[in-house]
């Protein structure tokens, strides 16, 4: 109760509140979407709680409750008489699933939290039962992604569906991570349409959930992943293939804290190997190299279906030479150092560029070697090598300079090994080049020969062909 009539009047003023909407492009909104596999908000249990015998039956309830879309209570109509108990539900598994892929459409897009919260707890309840099921199930996320022009949901430039659907994908990839994980190449193949979708967020945002599975997966099945990744690139090269699958085996090297992940010393050897495709895995000769073999899906699969493809031989592919094999790689390779450049930070980086110098030396080593191979025999295929290992090793220098050209230096951890590698790259190039040169001049020479022995053969041929062919009269003998 005011006591003065100044009280009063200040009483009735209204003081405006503040405005603390601010609005935000799309770009900004999609730049917010977040995709974490660790993410709980509240506890997890392990069993489903009282008076539910299984996760689906459990989540029918709650969504039941938060959510009054038509679509939805359609679903959970449906539904409801199918999960009343595990076993039921695993009776009617084909029948559930069918019900909720059909679902995710984009026009039922306020039914779609809960239809993707139940596909996660049926992956809690089914476990391996619904692996054989996990391709449609990406193939309807792949659906709804896709642009509408290519007959897809176009849901691709919704911020709201993306995060929805992501992290549906990364609470599958949890649940059924020891699943998936035994068979990654598999697994690699069915996401392929995700991983190298057409926008640039949507790769981003798919290598963001399916690193998890790198990161989670035995040595063998991560050496069969990362093959299957370049395999990809190689046998259909683009610059969105080379990205996503550069931002997978980025992500699944990063760690917590601006670091690497403890696999990172494996991945990093794997993924700057001489040789981790060769042409030999595609069915392909190295000298020819004009078809890759009939086992392409295999060398994708890590060599994991090789049977299968030999029942069912298809094309080859052309042009899988190794110096091309080389190439498609380090293109994913320097892919991936960006996006480890972008996360890490100076004092987390020692073993990156343990594996980066490693590699460049290896490799001037292998140059070293072939050089003196081709000194040795001076036959042309010899001085191939040496023009295939300087390519290698030049590659290898141009992902050194690449980290240590981003942001001016501010990831090397220490300047003395990139001394010693800038010396002795000063010290042997002059006599590389000189010794390419001299052999380019020895080529140039034996092909000026072999040019004029087949001029004469090709002049003697033309002679003969005119005795043949001439119609000897009486003039010719006056």
């Amino acid at each position: 109760m005011s006591d003065t009539e100044e009280e009063v009047q200040v009483s009735k003023v209204k003081v405006r509140a503040p405005n603390r909407h601010k609005f935000k492009t799309l770009a900004e909104r999609i730049n917010e979407v977040d995709v974490d596999v660790y993410r709980r908000v509240g506890k997890v249990c392990s069993t489903p709680s009282h008076g539910a015998t299984c996760f689906v039956q459990e989540s029918l309830a709650e969504w039941r409750e938060l959510n009054a879309a038509r679509d939805w209570l359609d679903v959970e109509r449906k539904l409801r008489p199918l999960a009343q108990s595990l076993p039921l539900l695993l009776h009617h598994k084909q029948q559930v699933l069918d019900v909720l892929l059909s679902s995710l459409r984009p026009q039922a897009a306020l039914s779609l939290p809960p239809v993707f919260g139940l596909l996660v707890a049926a992956a809690r309840d089914l476990q391996e039962e619904l692996v054989p099921h996990m391709p449609a199930v990406w193939a309807r996320f792949t659906w709804l992604l896709s642009p509408v022009q290519s007959g897809g949901g176009g849901c691709a430039i919704d911020p709201d569906i993306l995060q929805q659907l992501f992290s549906a994908a990364a609470g599958l990839c949890k649940v059924l991570v020891r699943q998936l994980t035994t068979a990654l190449a598999q697994t690699l193949k069915h996401t392929a349409g995700l991983r190298y979708h057409s926008e640039h967020h949507v790769r981003c945002l798919a290598a963001e959930t399916f690193g998890y599975l790198f990161r989670q997966a035995p040595l063998n099945q991560l050496r069969s992943g990362l093959r299957a990744v370049m395999a990809e690139h190689a046998l259909n090269p683009s610059p969105a293939r080379a990205h996503g699958a550069g931002l997978l085996v980025g992500e699944a090297i990063v760690g917590v804290e601006h670091g690497l992940h403890s696999k990172a010393p494996v991945v990093l050897q794997l993924l700057f190997q001489d040789d981790l495709l060769n042409p030999k895995d595609f069915g392909a000769t190295d000298s020819a190299a004009a078809s890759a073999g009939a086992a392409a899906d295999a060398a994708a699969a890590g060599g994991a279906i090789a049977s299968d493809c030999r029942k069912k031989p298809r094309k080859h592919p052309t042009g899988l030479t190794r110096e091309a094999l080389r190439a498609h790689c380090t293109a994913v390779a320097a892919v991936a150092l960006n996006k480890l450049l972008q996360h890490t930070r100076r004092g987390h980086t020692a073993v990156l560029w343990e594996a980066l110098l490693a590699a460049a030396e290896r490799r001037l080593a292998a140059v070293k070697t072939a050089a003196i191979a081709a000194a040795a025999a001076a036959v042309n295929a010899a001085a191939g090598d040496v023009r295939a290992a300087a390519q290698h090793a030049a590659r290898s220098i141009l992902l050194v300079a690449q980290a240590v050209h981003f942001f001016r230096g501010s990831r090397v951890e220490d300047y003395a090994p990139l001394i010693a590698l800038t010396d002795q790259l000063v010290a042997e190039l002059p006599s590389l080049l000189l010794q390419q040169q001299q052999q380019s001049q020895e080529q140039q020479q034996q092909g000026l020969q072999q040019q004029g022995q087949q001029q004469q053969q090709l002049q003697f041929l033309a002679l003969q062909q005119q005795q043949e062919e001439h119609v000897f009269t009486a003039a010719d003998f006056e």
